[in-house]
């Protein structure tokens, strides 16, 4: 699929316009990535979907039973808010007025690219979410290897 990579501080216009940095549009498939569709993030941040990568979210969330409550406020949140997004001539965006707001982005944001995925936090925001986070990569392997431990344990506990 992708490789994204990137972490990029971008200003929001008055009019909710962001510039989508070159270097992340050269790592795209213009065929298969537009349009992008922006939507609700899984923190208070927004998510933009490369076309193909919205699809394979979708196919996804059809399955769920809309007859269960839970699984069908799932599927809402998921939508609620999506819009397909297209860069104009000049590589900008326009994200909608309530996602940002919804998002607390204001006027400077971090686009954080990684594998398909493609974050817009608010700069504060971004900056404040690391600093709760371990701060090496040796402390998250670190706490992987605890969190993998306690599965090992319970699963031996469970036969």
């Amino acid at each position: 699929m992708y490789d994204l990579m990137g972490e990029y501080w971008v200003k929001i216009d008055s009019k909710g316009r962001m510039k989508l940095p070159k270097d992340l549009l050269l790592q795209l498939n213009k065929s298969t990535a537009f349009p992008m569709v922006v939507s609700r993030g899984y923190k208070r941040n927004l998510s933009l979907y490369l076309k193909d990568v919205w699809e394979e979210k979708a196919k996804k969330y059809k399955k769920y039973d809309l007859d269960n409550e839970l699984e069908r406020d799932i599927v809402r949140f998921f939508y609620k808010g999506a819009t397909r997004v297209m860069p104009d001539n000049t590589d900008r965006i326009l994200l909608p007025k309530p996602l940002l707001e919804w998002a607390g982005i204001k006027k400077n944001a971090v686009i954080y690219a990684y594998l398909d995925v493609i974050e817009i936090w608010d700069a504060e925001t971004y900056d404040k979410s690391w600093d709760k986070k371990p701060q090496t990569m040796d402390d998250y392997i670190k706490k992987r290897k605890e969190v993998e431990e306690k599965k090992s344990e319970k699963t031996e506990s469970n036969e």
